[in-house]
């Protein structure tokens, strides 16, 4: 269902941005500093920058955002298979019998002893 969803916004997008490249061929002045002469370039390369920088900047967020993600499966991973190597390890060796206490019983419990 998401994958038909991404197509349905994905395909009108393109349309749409073709459709701007292809209207828009128009040169306009930019700008980088207040005392450097202007850039002409056309005004579809302005707007197609834009969409690229905006495009890794937000791969950029997403990526750092997961990163701990990332290193946390990371870390389960090692302590689970740590685990199951332990767990193998006590299953390869005999369980040793509980040690039981020789004691003698405490008094009330004596008195019900039968004889």
């Amino acid at each position: 269902m998401m994958k038909y969803f991404s197509w349905f916004i994905t395909i009108p997008l393109t349309v749409l941005s073709l459709m701007f490249l292809i209207g828009n061929t128009d040169n306009v002045s930019v700008y980088y500093w207040m005392d450097t002469p202007p850039y002409e370039l056309p005004l579809y390369a302005v707007g197609l920058a834009m969409l690229a920088v905006g495009f890794l900047g937000g791969a950029l967020f997403v990526s750092l955002n997961y990163y701990a993600l990332r290193h946390e499966h990371w870390k389960v991973k090692r302590r689970l298979a740590r685990i199951e190597t332990e767990l193998e390890e006590s299953k390869k060796k005999p369980a040793k019998p509980a040690e039981t206490e020789n004691r003698e019983m405490p008094q009330k419990l004596a008195l019900l002893k039968p004889r």
